[in-house]
């Protein structure tokens, strides 16, 4: 499927944003991603931070000064510009019903897919989970935190790397089911000591941005 550049901006420092247009065979759920295709330039999976309600398909990515091919030919994308997109897919997404309390776990642009859920649920006044999100990132890094502060009932934004003590101070008596999302060596460690801790893996959604600087 194709889509076409509408507008790139630069959030804070290396991380930018990329609104394209959305094709209208393209389903998917809040928290999924497509496999983005730049021509010659190779392909990406990207997790998309607009919800499945919306017109557009926003994209949150880092474009540092040691870029990839892909990443180079994305940071000159101009307005108008085409790139092709994968049918969705994904399975670090909401449960089908609010009857348990979620706590997100995000490590820098690890806030994406939980931006999409939130976008999502903002437009489903009947679904009101219970959400804590425990969002860690570099100074100046937390994105879009106004946001999700206006719709997470609880926000804990740290700069230091997210521990399991973190996690098990925000969860205490509550048993939610845990979402991981972030750089791949932080969300894989924090699984494995929550296994290590006693909780049953259909306890916890692990996603992760590969190839991300740890905080």
């Amino acid at each position: 499927m194709e889509i076409t550049l509408k507008e790139s901006k630069n959030l804070v420092d290396d991380i930018w944003e990329y609104q394209f247009s959305r094709p209208k065979a393209l389903q998917f759920d809040a928290g999924d991603y497509v496999e983005v295709g730049l021509g010659e330039s190779g392909r990406r999976w990207l997790t998309i931070a607009s919800a499945p309600t919306d017109n557009k398909l926003t994209f949150i990515t880092k474009i540092s000064d040691k870029r990839s091919d892909f990443k180079q030919s994305l940071s000159s994308l101009a307005p108008g510009s085409t790139a092709t997109i994968s049918p969705a897919i994904g399975n670090f997404n909401l449960p089908p019903a609010d009857s348990r309390s979620l706590l997100w776990v995000a490590g820098g642009i690890g806030i994406t897919p939980y931006l999409s859920m939130l976008r999502w649920l903002d437009t489903k006044p009947h679904r009101q989970p219970q959400i804590d999100l425990l969002y860690a990132a570099k100074p100046r890094q937390h994105i879009y935190l106004k946001e999700v502060e206006s719709s997470a009932a609880t926000v804990v934004a740290q700069n230091q790397r997210t521990t399991l003590h973190d996690i098990q101070q925000l969860a205490a008596d509550k048993q939610p089911l845990i979402y991981l999302s972030g750089p791949e060596p932080l969300c894989k460690q924090l699984w494995q000591q929550l296994l290590n801790s006693g909780l049953n893996n259909t306890d916890i959604k692990l996603d992760y941005f590969e190839g991300y600087d740890t905080l």
